[in-house]
């Protein structure tokens, strides 16, 4: 039996259909594809056709592929997101922007929406702009010299009844839901590309993305809130 290791598994949902695909990690390219039209008024997710998907469809992959599928990222393509945008600051007395002071800022930002955000799971954290003395950068402008230090940040996320609802289904079949992921957003990102959804989400978790901040789990051992900012802390 093959180790879990070397998949990635994606559920992606619309409301005009379910999708289950496998990515095999060594192989680079996906060894399973399936999909199924649906049919649902008002854009709404049925669940309990999406249970009827994966009944139908789990052990089928499970037994083709020779592995357990204990994990799923789940992909979807609907408006149920919340976006929220936010703007920080801070007085930087002329000295050099240093990481410090990025680092300060983000969590500056999560800490102003904690309150709007807390019924959500955030999905994405990203950096829109960075603004020294009115003078706006799309990177990070380690080591200018400034006044004044801002960030323009976005969260997008999902409501945590939402998520309940999925994990729900998917603890029938033992399955783990490891990430969340806006289709919009991928898409937004590489508008102009025909590669399959899966191809664009392995760019962006390989650190394609500049200000895509990574956030770290409640229960990691590490101390701080970020793990790591794509090419920014490297």
């Amino acid at each position: 039996m093959e180790s879990n290791s070397n998949f990635k598994n994606y559920l992606i949902i619309s409301p005009k259909y379910f999708r289950i695909c496998i990515f095999h990690e060594s192989k680079k390219k996906i060894v399973y594809d399936i999909k199924i039209l649906i049919d649902h008024p008002n854009d709404q997710i049925d669940y309990v056709k999406l249970d009827n998907f994966l009944e139908n469809n789990v052990f089928k992959i499970e037994n083709e592929l020779n592995f357990l599928l204990k994990d799923i990222i789940l992909v979807i393509e609907n408006d149920i997101f919340f976006k929220l945008q936010i703007s920080v600051k801070k007085n930087n007395h002329g000295n050099k922007i240093s990481n410090n002071d990025l680092n300060y800022l983000l969590n500056e930002a999560k800490s102003q929406t904690k309150k709007s955000l807390e019924d959500t799971r955030v999905s994405h954290m990203f950096i829109e702009n960075y603004q020294i003395d009115k003078n706006n950068y799309n990177f990070f402008p380690e080591n200018y010299k400034s006044n004044n230090f801002s960030l323009d940040v976005c969260f997008i996320s999902l409501p945590h009844h939402i998520i309940k609802e999925f994990e729900r289904v998917l603890k029938k079949y033992q399955i783990f839901l490891t990430g969340i992921i806006s289709s919009d957003y991928i898409y937004s990102l590489y508008p102009d590309d025909n590669q399959n959804i899966t191809k664009f989400i392995d760019r962006l978790q390989e650190g394609t993305r500049k200000n895509e901040v990574v956030l770290r789990p409640k229960n990691s051992r590490k101390s701080g809130l970020f793990e790591k900012f794509f090419h920014l802390f490297s």
